[in-house]
């Protein structure tokens, strides 16, 4: 048998200090080395207990244990069920559009006075004479002699349902006005006779409209929608009035006049909007307007609105 005798050292204190600081040092190392996992939190999950309603306070459902379900998954029923809570309800708008006439518009025109009858035009004045004016100059910088005046207020008690239709029924009165602003003989000279086109229109409306709200649980809801309008009443001129420089006279030498009562008109009217919920039951916001103009034009298209809700 072979016996081998050998012999051990003792340990030194700092070397024990090294092999334990050693063997702390290790795990930590290699743990922090080790890549973590981190929990999304769409897909954390929720541990759930049913509730009993039977009329009367809510009660947990003993029998029924507990459900472990997604936060993901959770959300979109909690979404689901607070749609199907939801309920349509009933509002009233009120609401301003106004338009923005060109200066096409705004037809003027100035003759010369002559005492020559042949290929003239005739202007009766209101004493009864008759004055003479050819070789007509058009003008089309207007803007500093007409004035244009274009105005839409609207009221509508309409139903908006819990899945973003909105149905409304409304009452309108278009009002339209172009006239000379100022003194409409101001810069004329004495030998010249100022004819400008003067128009008015007075229109009251019926609709019958749909709208899509999109985003309608949120603040901003904005909406596209179609109506269908009829015209109850209509008064509608449009005249060439003269303007006699030398007599400070004046008249009409021609247009037209229309007053109709139930014309029944029916015209389709087109609208884009948004609206900013303020509070709980009122709304405001900005909208765009125009209808087809097949028989009236409603020169309106930019307007205001506000709403209330009765929820």
């Amino acid at each position: 048998m072979l016996v081998t005798n050998y012999t051990t050292k003792p340990v030194g204190k700092m070397t024990a200090l090294l092999a334990l600081f050693f063997l702390f040092l290790c795990p930590t190392v290699l743990n922090a080395q080790r890549p973590q996992r981190i929990t999304s939190p769409d897909s954390a999950r929720y541990s759930l207990r049913l509730h009993r309603e039977d009329g009367g306070p809510s009660r947990v459902d003993e029998s029924a244990g507990t459900i472990s379900i997604t936060r993901q998954r959770y959300d979109r029923i909690l979404t689901i069920e607070q749609r199907r809570r939801r309920k349509g309800y009933w509002q009233f708008s009120g609401s301003m559009s106004v338009g923005f006439p060109y200066v096409d518009y705004y037809n003027r025109r100035e003759y010369f006075r002559t005492e020559d009858a042949s290929r003239s035009t005739s202007f009766i004045l209101p004493s009864g004479e008759i004055i003479y004016g050819n070789n007509p100059e058009y003008l089309y910088d207007n803007d500093d002699f007409m004035s244009g005046f274009h105005a839409f207020p609207r009221f509508a008690a309409a139903r908006q349902s819990k899945w973003g239709g909105y149905f409304h029924s409304t009452f309108g009165y278009y009002r339209s006005r172009v006239t000379p602003k100022g003194d409409p003989y101001s810069n004329i000279s004495a030998d010249r006779i100022r004819v400008a086109r003067v128009t008015k229109e007075d229109v009251v409306t019926f609709e019958l409209g749909f709208q899509y709200t999109f985003f309608r649980y949120r603040r901003v809801r904005p909406y596209v929608g179609m109506s269908l309008i009829n015209y109850l009443y209509y008064y509608g001129e449009s005249v060439d009035r003269f303007y006699d420089e030398a007599s400070r006279s004046s008249g009409v030498i021609g247009g037209f006049r229309s007053k109709e009562i139930f014309p029944m008109y029916t015209e389709l009217a087109f609208t884009a909007g948004a609206q900013v919920e303020v509070s709980n039951r009122v709304s405001v916001g900005a909208f765009l307007f125009f209808n087809e103009a097949w028989n009236i034009f409603l020169e309106a298209p930019v307007g205001l609105e506000v709403r209330y809700s009765l929820k």
